[in-house]
């Protein structure tokens, strides 16, 4: 465990096994032994007693009585805290990530936990800050990838129980490797779903503005192709910005009438302003990821066939992590990854651009 306890190693291992013993012999709360036996009994300092001590004093864990001795306060009447990290857990923390922050901290609420936020750096410090903060578990939303080895450490070791929530779209079958407990989105839902508006319409052929490793992944490539709609890899734009001139090329190419058109804004400001100077009647039923400039794009290119609006309701992933974990803490149920389906498709287009989806 040198990656968690690699700082203030004797005071650490004092904090764990001081923790082991309040949760198993003083869940009803008690007046622990004197300050000697208890440093005998746990092999440690004078000094480090009192640094333990007044770390669980701070958490309300443990209260100290001038001449009587040290009281453990019962378990029903602790804070019962989940640790909640966010991103690389170093510092600054972006919240803004589809309300998901804020959803996982309203189920903590309701069933009955208190947040603290768990923060340190370098990332390798984050069990321990946790650990001194005396949290029972951790919820780590949309971890970056130096906090990966942290995470399969954590949960190895069985420190902490630890749930990982990851929004984040893979874009190699690599980003698919975690081990440790995830929940995360069901990608096999969305190939299904961008292609059913092309099928019930009757298209023949459409091109896709992502990677064709996702296409695979996703099921979209097996859903056109079962639908009769011919889609190979050509038919794959990529993940990158595209050069001018690419997307007129490849719809003439592939005769296609429908395209789904993955990525930032300013790659589709640039795919409307190639679009537009094409005929109408050439121009593709567009499927499109949600977007916050989707109003004024479409008001600026007004002859773009917006057929669908795709989002993720990335936000349903957090209370499905804090009922996992709260079962967990109750019961003792394994913690096991999960999957599930977040990605829908908006077609009422005049009204999602003006209110909900894209507000």
């Amino acid at each position: 465990m040198a990656i968690v306890f690699d700082k203030d190693k004797a005071y650490m291992e004092a904090l764990k096994k001081f923790r082991k013993l309040i949760d198993t012999k003083y869940r009803e709360g008690g007046w622990l032994p004197a300050s000697r036996t208890m440093c005998e009994r746990l092999n440690i300092s004078s000094v480090t007693y009192v640094k333990v001590t007044s770390r669980l004093s701070d958490e309300n864990v443990i209260k100290s009585y001038p001449r009587k001795g040290i009281y453990v306060i019962p378990e029903k009447f602790r804070i019962n805290k989940i640790g909640i990290v966010v991103g690389s857990g170093e510092e600054s923390p972006f919240l803004g990530e589809w309300g998901l922050v804020a959803a996982i901290l309203q189920r903590i609420d309701e069933c009955g936990y208190a947040p603290h936020m768990i923060q340190a750096s370098p990332v390798a410090n984050i069990p321990r800050s946790a650990f001194s903060h005396y949290v029972n578990s951790l919820i780590w939303s949309s971890p970056r990838e130096p906090a990966i080895p942290v995470l399969v450490d954590m949960h190895e070791s069985g420190m902490l129980p630890v749930i990982g929530v990851t929004p984040l779209t893979p874009i190699t079958g690599d980003d698919l490797i975690i081990g440790f407990p995830t929940v995360s989105e069901d990608y096999s839902r969305f190939g299904p779903k961008m292609a059913e508006m092309f099928i019930e319409r009757g298209h023949k052929r459409i091109i896709y503005a992502g990677s064709w490793w996702f296409a695979e992944y996703c099921g979209l490539a097996s859903s056109l192709n079962s639908a009769g709609i011919k889609f190979d890899e050509e038919c794959c734009l990529g993940n990158c910005d595209l050069e001018p001139g690419v997307l007129t090329a490849a719809l003439r190419k592939h005769n296609a009438t429908g395209m789904i058109f993955e990525g930032r804004t300013s790659r589709l400001e640039s795919a409307f302003q190639e679009m537009s100077g094409m005929p109408e009647s050439k121009r593709p039923d567009l499927l499109l990821r949600k977007s916050v400039q989707m109003p004024e794009l479409c008001a600026q290119y007004p002859g773009m066939k917006v057929i669908g609006i795709a989002y993720r309701e990335i936000k349903e992933l957090g209370p499905v992590a804090v009922d996992m974990m709260h079962e967990h803490l109750l019961t003792g149920e394994k913690l096991v990854s999960k999957r599930i389906s977040t990605y829908k498709v908006a077609r009422d287009i005049k009204n999602l651009i003006k209110k909900e989806i894209v507000a």
